[in-house]
């Protein structure tokens, strides 16, 4: 399903009022009415940059909640409880730029040899997520497009972010999978 551009702009004016009913201390507002098609399951990840910058990003992989939901969720966490940033402040909310991702559900790459994702794995089109050994990450399309990364690289890169070695994608026992998302931000909507 492809998002109107009503329903992207509800997301992200969704989003920012999230933040700040937070930041404002009016957490679990509810909503008078949504449209109809964002009340779909789908898993969505949320980013937040400020000046290019990553400055958040959560998100669900598989189809959990409404959308809606998982978008508001979503950012929630991106602002105040990626472990890799301190929480967002009211100072920082005026430079925040949101983009959501809207996820399609991920499908297992099969390959007979690992040569096989070079052919299987489009750059700016698929995002990628590896599970071996209980270890796991996941890539969204948009990252080896902002880092300039190739197939392997794309693969390495995730490897290392999964704890792995950066070789470990070539394993027979590594399951790759990929997916696709409609990227949108306030930025470009």
């Amino acid at each position: 399903m492809t998002l109107s551009d009503e329903n992207k702009k509800f997301l992200l004016a969704l989003a920012r009022s999230t933040i700040q009913d937070c930041l404002d201390g009016n957490k679990g507002k509810s909503l008078t009415s949504v449209p109809v098609d964002l009340e779909e399951m789908r898993g969505a990840f949320v980013t937040l940059k400020i000046n290019d910058e990553l400055r958040g990003c959560v998100g669900h992989i598989q189809p959990i909640m409404p959308l809606y939901m998982d978008v508001a969720e979503n950012v929630i966490n991106a602002a105040f409880n990626d472990a890799r940033f301190c929480p967002l402040s009211g100072f920082e909310l005026g430079s925040v730029v949101i983009e959501i991702s809207v996820l399609s559900v991920p499908k297992i790459v099969s390959v007979s040899s690992s040569k096989d994702y070079f052919s299987k794995i489009e750059i700016g089109k698929h995002g990628i997520i590896i599970e071996r050994n209980g270890c796991s990450a996941v890539f969204l399309p948009q990252v080896p497009v902002e880092q300039g990364w190739d197939v392997k690289e794309y693969l390495s890169q995730l490897c290392y972010k999964a704890g792995l070695s950066v070789n470990a994608w070539m394993e027979s026992d590594a399951k790759i999978y990929t997916f696709e998302a409609e990227v949108f931000g306030e930025d470009n909507i």
